[in-house]
């Protein structure tokens, strides 16, 4: 993808979880988890770090604002080569 350091955080501590196992997830949302892990693969530098609601704060605020904006909202979508 061209990504020299990629940062995924989030607030749901069982979700941050799941991502850094090495075992196959088979919950309700294990394919959407394995879906991540692949796409973390192919990431030269990967790191998930759970942050508290708190800290990720800002990031709530800012997806809050997206949803109320006037005009065109383009929405960016990550896609693999196969």
């Amino acid at each position: 993808m061209g990504l020299s350091k990629t940062v995924v955080e989030g607030d749901a501590i069982v979700i941050t979880r799941k991502l850094l196992e090495d075992t196959t997830d088979l919950s309700v949302i294990g394919n959407r988890i394995e879906e991540a892990k692949d796409l973390k693969k192919t990431l030269t530098n990967c790191m998930v770090n759970h942050v508290s609601r708190k800290g990720n704060m800002a990031a709530h605020r800012l997806a809050r604002e997206a949803l109320f904006l006037s005009g065109k909202l383009t929405l960016w979508k990550i896609t693999q080569k196969v």
